[in-house]
Protein backbone atom coordinates (compact mmCIF):
# COMPACT_ATOMS: atom_id res chain seq x y z
CA UNK A 1 0.00 0.00 0.00
CA UNK A 2 1.74 3.57 -0.60
CA UNK A 3 2.43 5.91 1.67
CA UNK A 4 -0.06 8.80 0.90
CA UNK A 5 -2.67 5.54 1.16
CA UNK A 6 -1.49 5.02 4.80
CA UNK A 7 -1.44 8.48 6.02
CA UNK A 8 -4.11 10.39 4.73
CA UNK A 9 -4.06 13.11 7.32
CA UNK A 10 -0.36 14.19 6.62
CA UNK A 11 -0.91 13.44 2.95
CA UNK A 12 -3.79 16.42 2.83
CA UNK A 13 -1.69 18.86 4.60
CA UNK A 14 1.55 18.09 2.14
CA UNK A 15 -0.87 18.62 -0.74
CA UNK A 16 -2.54 21.65 1.16
CA UNK A 17 0.82 23.58 2.05
CA UNK A 18 1.96 23.23 -1.58
CA UNK A 19 -0.99 24.49 -3.19
CA UNK A 20 -1.11 27.55 -1.05
CA UNK A 21 2.30 28.29 -2.40
CA UNK A 22 2.41 27.79 -6.01
CA UNK A 23 -0.99 27.13 -7.26
CA UNK A 24 -2.25 29.81 -9.70
CA UNK A 25 -5.75 29.90 -7.66
CA UNK A 26 -3.90 30.99 -4.77
CA UNK A 27 -1.90 33.64 -6.21
CA UNK A 28 -3.70 36.47 -4.39
CA UNK A 29 -3.14 34.89 -1.03
CA UNK A 30 -0.87 35.81 2.11
CA UNK A 31 1.62 32.81 1.36
CA UNK A 32 2.18 33.95 -2.18
CA UNK A 33 2.32 37.58 -2.29
CA UNK A 34 5.28 37.01 0.35
CA UNK A 35 7.03 34.21 -1.45
CA UNK A 36 6.96 31.40 0.45
CA UNK A 37 8.01 28.19 -1.23
CA UNK A 38 8.08 25.06 -0.11
CA UNK A 39 11.35 23.24 0.35
CA UNK A 40 12.55 21.12 -2.70
CA UNK A 41 12.76 17.81 -0.20
CA UNK A 42 9.54 18.24 0.41
CA UNK A 43 8.77 17.97 -3.00
CA UNK A 44 8.36 14.19 -2.43
CA UNK A 45 5.57 13.42 0.23
CA UNK A 46 7.62 10.52 1.57
CA UNK A 47 10.01 12.94 2.55
CA UNK A 48 7.82 15.20 3.98
CA UNK A 49 6.27 12.45 6.31
CA UNK A 50 9.70 11.17 7.24
CA UNK A 51 11.08 14.62 8.51
CA UNK A 52 7.54 15.53 9.67
CA UNK A 53 6.05 12.47 11.11
CA UNK A 54 2.37 11.57 12.11
CA UNK A 55 0.73 14.88 12.79
CA UNK A 56 -0.75 14.78 16.30
CA UNK A 57 -4.72 14.80 16.95
CA UNK A 58 -5.31 18.20 17.35
CA UNK A 59 -2.63 19.31 15.23
CA UNK A 60 -1.50 20.86 12.24
CA UNK A 61 1.47 21.92 10.66
CA UNK A 62 2.75 25.38 11.53
CA UNK A 63 5.96 27.44 10.26
CA UNK A 64 8.00 28.57 13.49
CA UNK A 65 9.03 31.55 11.57
CA UNK A 66 5.73 32.88 9.94
CA UNK A 67 8.25 35.06 7.48
CA UNK A 68 10.19 31.62 6.66
CA UNK A 69 9.77 28.53 3.96
CA UNK A 70 7.78 25.53 5.03
CA UNK A 71 10.97 23.19 5.40
CA UNK A 72 12.00 20.87 8.19
CA UNK A 73 13.88 23.39 10.14
CA UNK A 74 10.87 25.46 10.02
CA UNK A 75 8.10 23.56 10.69
CA UNK A 76 6.35 21.49 13.50
CA UNK A 77 3.38 20.10 14.42
CA UNK A 78 1.23 22.35 16.41
CA UNK A 79 -2.03 22.75 18.48
CA UNK A 80 -4.63 25.89 17.38
CA UNK A 81 -3.78 27.58 20.63
CA UNK A 82 -0.26 27.04 19.73
CA UNK A 83 -0.67 28.49 16.51
CA UNK A 84 -2.38 31.78 17.88
CA UNK A 85 0.83 33.13 19.62
CA UNK A 86 2.62 32.41 16.40
CA UNK A 87 0.22 35.16 14.48
CA UNK A 88 0.95 39.09 14.21
CA UNK A 89 0.46 41.18 17.20
CA UNK A 90 0.28 38.62 19.85
CA UNK A 91 3.58 36.76 18.87
CA UNK A 92 5.55 39.99 20.71
CA UNK A 93 7.63 38.01 23.40
CA UNK A 94 8.87 39.67 26.79
CA UNK A 95 10.85 38.49 29.57
CA UNK A 96 9.79 39.10 33.23
CA UNK A 97 11.36 37.19 36.02
CA UNK A 98 13.56 35.20 33.89
CA UNK A 99 10.70 34.08 31.85
CA UNK A 100 9.64 34.72 28.36
CA UNK A 101 6.22 34.41 27.07
CA UNK A 102 4.12 35.76 24.25
CA UNK A 103 1.70 38.45 24.76
CA UNK A 104 -1.53 36.73 24.69
CA UNK A 105 0.11 34.72 27.76
CA UNK A 106 1.11 37.47 29.80
CA UNK A 107 -2.55 38.57 29.75
CA UNK A 108 -3.88 35.34 30.54
CA UNK A 109 -1.61 35.04 33.75
CA UNK A 110 -2.65 38.36 34.84
CA UNK A 111 -6.54 38.40 33.69
CA UNK A 112 -6.03 40.87 31.26
CA UNK A 113 -7.87 40.92 27.77
CA UNK A 114 -4.91 40.40 25.06
CA UNK A 115 -6.14 43.16 23.32
CA UNK A 116 -6.12 45.52 26.31
CA UNK A 117 -2.62 44.38 26.85
CA UNK A 118 -1.52 44.92 22.90
CA UNK A 119 -3.20 48.30 23.17
CA UNK A 120 -1.18 49.16 26.33
CA UNK A 121 1.87 48.35 24.32
CA UNK A 122 1.35 50.11 21.28
CA UNK A 123 0.53 53.37 23.36
CA UNK A 124 3.94 52.95 25.39
CA UNK A 125 6.07 50.82 23.57
CA UNK A 126 8.97 51.92 25.97
CA UNK A 127 7.15 50.03 28.90
CA UNK A 128 8.42 46.85 30.24
CA UNK A 129 6.12 44.05 30.50
CA UNK A 130 5.78 44.35 34.43
CA UNK A 131 4.96 48.10 33.86
CA UNK A 132 2.29 47.09 31.08
CA UNK A 133 0.70 44.78 33.23
CA UNK A 134 0.11 47.17 36.06
CA UNK A 135 -0.26 49.75 33.89
CA UNK A 136 -3.27 52.22 35.37
CA UNK A 137 -5.17 54.28 32.45
CA UNK A 138 -5.26 58.15 33.29
CA UNK A 139 -8.77 58.43 31.87
CA UNK A 140 -10.36 55.60 34.56
CA UNK A 141 -9.18 57.63 37.67
CA UNK A 142 -11.54 59.55 39.32
CA UNK A 143 -11.63 63.07 38.81
CA UNK A 144 -13.00 65.64 41.76
CA UNK A 145 -15.72 67.76 40.86
CA UNK A 146 -17.84 70.17 42.81
CA UNK A 147 -17.19 68.41 46.20
CA UNK A 148 -17.40 64.71 44.42
CA UNK A 149 -15.39 62.17 42.51
CA UNK A 150 -16.42 61.34 39.38
CA UNK A 151 -15.22 58.75 36.85
CA UNK A 152 -15.41 60.37 33.11
CA UNK A 153 -18.53 57.94 32.63
CA UNK A 154 -20.38 59.42 34.71
CA UNK A 155 -19.31 62.99 34.31
CA UNK A 156 -20.12 62.81 30.82
CA UNK A 157 -23.96 61.01 31.65
CA UNK A 158 -24.72 63.65 34.33
CA UNK A 159 -23.58 66.70 31.14
CA UNK A 160 -25.15 65.21 28.40
CA UNK A 161 -21.67 65.32 26.82
CA UNK A 162 -20.47 61.93 24.67
CA UNK A 163 -16.96 60.96 26.02
CA UNK A 164 -15.87 61.84 22.54
CA UNK A 165 -16.20 65.13 23.03
CA UNK A 166 -15.21 64.85 26.60
CA UNK A 167 -12.04 63.21 25.10
CA UNK A 168 -11.61 65.86 22.32
CA UNK A 169 -11.87 68.74 24.44
CA UNK A 170 -9.20 67.34 27.06
CA UNK A 171 -6.72 67.10 24.16
CA UNK A 172 -7.37 70.75 22.96
CA UNK A 173 -6.65 71.58 26.98
CA UNK A 174 -9.77 73.02 27.97
CA UNK A 175 -10.73 72.83 31.85
CA UNK A 176 -13.17 70.55 33.71
CA UNK A 177 -15.40 73.63 33.70
CA UNK A 178 -15.48 74.67 30.39
CA UNK A 179 -15.44 70.85 29.33
CA UNK A 180 -18.69 70.25 31.40
CA UNK A 181 -20.18 73.70 30.90
CA UNK A 182 -20.20 73.99 27.42
CA UNK A 183 -23.64 72.69 24.94
CA UNK A 184 -22.31 69.70 22.70
CA UNK A 185 -23.31 71.63 19.02
CA UNK A 186 -25.63 69.46 17.13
Amino acid sequence: MKLKNLHPKEYRIWKALRARCSAPCYRNTTYQKKGIKVCERWDSFENFFEDMGECPENCSIDRIDNEGNYAPENCHWATAIEQTKNRGIFNLKFTMNGETLCLKDWARRFGIKPTSLYARHKRHPELSIEELLSYKDPRSEKIFWEGQYYTRDELCEKYGIPKMNFYDRTHKGWSLEKILKTPVEK
